[in-house]
């Protein structure tokens, strides 16, 4: 098992460059995606009773801010979305490669004794689901996690025994999957 997942990360090696750029555009939209609500938390705190000219700055100042937020949330996004698939592709590519070369290393009686359609089938769709889960699943993985505890810390601000038993829940839900 250490060897499959040691060989599975290899294939991640040339593209490490993309990668990292790719978790880095993950974690600040998941911090984007969390500071929305508390903008909204600070809108209704600090503009309740105020004058409609403090309102006015403050909500210019706010959409400016939320616009600009936007704009990066969406190159991250974009970025998220074609570097990462491309890069899921030249990884499939490479692992197309290295088991097409090993299907020309067998032999004959492999062939002979073996479903062509089978193989074909994991040279094709397998490779694919593959190379999506290696782009997909690193990335879920890490943006569930931002957001997890960065919900978690900020549920401490508002209500602590609620997020306690909220960590519990969770925590349970963990263990039991």
């Amino acid at each position: 098992m250490k060897h499959i997942v040691q060989s599975f990360i290899s294939y991640y090696k040339p593209y490490k460059k993309v990668f990292f750029c790719d978790l880095l555009c993950a974690t600040i939209i998941s911090i984007i995606d969390l500071a929305f609500p508390q903008v909204l938390n600070y809108l209704n705190k600090t503009l309740y009773l105020s004058s409609s000219t403090d309102i006015m700055n403050h909500l210019i100042l706010l959409a400016v801010i939320l616009l600009m937020a936007y704009i990066i949330r969406a190159l991250c996004k974009y970025y998220v979305s074609a570097q990462g698939h491309i890069m899921g592709a030249q990884m499939e590519r490479d692992m197309r490669k290295d088991l097409f070369d090993k299907y020309e290393a067998l032999s004959f009686k492999y062939y002979d004794q073996n479903n062509t359609g089978e193989m074909m089938s994991k040279l094709i769709s397998d490779l694919f689901d593959i190379s999506e889960f290696a782009h997909h699943g690193p990335e879920n993985i890490f943006i569930s996690v931002i957001k997890i505890i960065g919900s978690f810390i900020l549920l401490f601000y508002v209500h602590v025994p609620l997020t306690l038993l909220l960590m519990f829940v969770t925590l349970l839900m963990v263990i039991l999957i």
